[in-house]
């Protein structure tokens, strides 16, 4: 899916890897500036961490947009849309 916003794109994907058949949820944003670089900015809460609880870029995330940078976020195992709940493991 992609969904416009202030100053950028959002697009969720896939990522896949076919030789194993494997897949992991990315969320990728891309600035109205964009410079033809990219960050993958790995979170404790996977792609939600590119996010405030608000909805807005995180400080970081944010910092890099400005900047012209893309920014992706992934959940890898134990992260995001891998919890049955959306609670991190104990």
């Amino acid at each position: 899916g992609e969904s416009e916003h202030e100053g950028f794109l959002a697009h969720s994907v896939l990522v896949r890897n076919e030789t194993h058949q494997e897949e992991l949820p990315a969320q990728t944003l891309v600035p109205a500036n964009w410079n033809r670089q990219l960050v993958i900015l790995l979170t404790d809460e996977g792609k939600a961490g590119l996010f405030t609880p608000e909805g807005s870029p995180s400080e970081t995330t944010a910092a890099l947009l400005q900047a012209g940078y893309a920014v992706v976020g992934v959940d890898l195992l134990y992260q995001g849309e891998f919890l049955k709940d959306g609670q991190p493991l104990t």
